[in-house]
């Protein structure tokens, strides 16, 4: 599992994590920021802003009501504004945030989308998308150590069993990447992960001499 730590910031401070490892950080407007792995997070709270920036990677926020300061977290070219509520975060081929509890509103290259509970939208190269139903408890599975695939392709699959391994899982089989896989997986576990997509496609898996584990026909 993902090694998780818990610490205080105040005002200015930039959090980084490591690959394979998370951290809860307590800001001093109550808020909290969960950091996952291989990401970058910068507080800047200043005024009546309460700033953060999301340099790369995913978070998830439990922002703490205070109608006098808005809480924006920047990543990428979108913008997401909040009062009190709970929402992710992602950098990755753009910007995806989801809601899980309360509104906010996602802004990029000056059009803005109110998001409701359960949903997600997509900021990308082509502006902003529309907001769409998504699967929360799957989308931060993450939070309780659990990686939770429906129906993902294995190549997607494979990519974010990777963000928690500095020794990757390559797929050398043609034609299985599109094949859709579905279980829970705790992070950081390439074993089980492995063990079940093996069994499941008739695969081999090979560990090189470099960690590597090569999935081949």
């Amino acid at each position: 599992a993902a090694a998780v730590g818990g610490v205080y910031f105040t005002r200015a401070e930039r959090i980084r994590t490591a690959v394979g490892e998370q951290r809860i950080v307590r800001l001093d407007d109550g808020s909290r920021v969960h950091v996952n792995t291989a990401s970058s997070v910068r507080i800047a709270f200043e005024g009546d802003v309460r700033g953060v920036v999301l340099e790369e990677g995913e978070a998830f926020f439990e922002v703490a009501p205070d109608p006098a300061r808005a809480f924006v977290v920047a990543a990428g070219d979108a913008e997401v504004r909040a009062l009190g509520t709970r929402f992710l975060v992602r950098r990755a081929d753009g910007v995806r945030v989801a809601l899980a509890e309360g509104r906010v509103a996602v802004s990029a290259g000056g059009a803005t989308r109110m998001l409701e509970p359960g949903e997600a939208v997509r900021v990308s190269g082509g502006g902003i998308g529309e907001p769409a139903p998504a699967d929360i408890a799957a989308l931060t599975g993450w939070l309780s150590g659990r990686l939770v695939f429906e129906e993902t392709p294995l190549s997607a699959a494979i990519a974010e069993v990777n963000r928690y391994s500095r020794d990757p899982v390559v797929l050398a089989a043609d034609g299985y990447g599109a094949r859709a896989v579905s279980g829970v997986f705790e992070t950081g576990d390439r074993a089980a992960f492995v063990s079940a997509v093996g069994a499941l496609f008739a695969l081999r898996a090979e560990t090189l001499p470099d960690g590597t584990i090569r999935l081949s026909e």
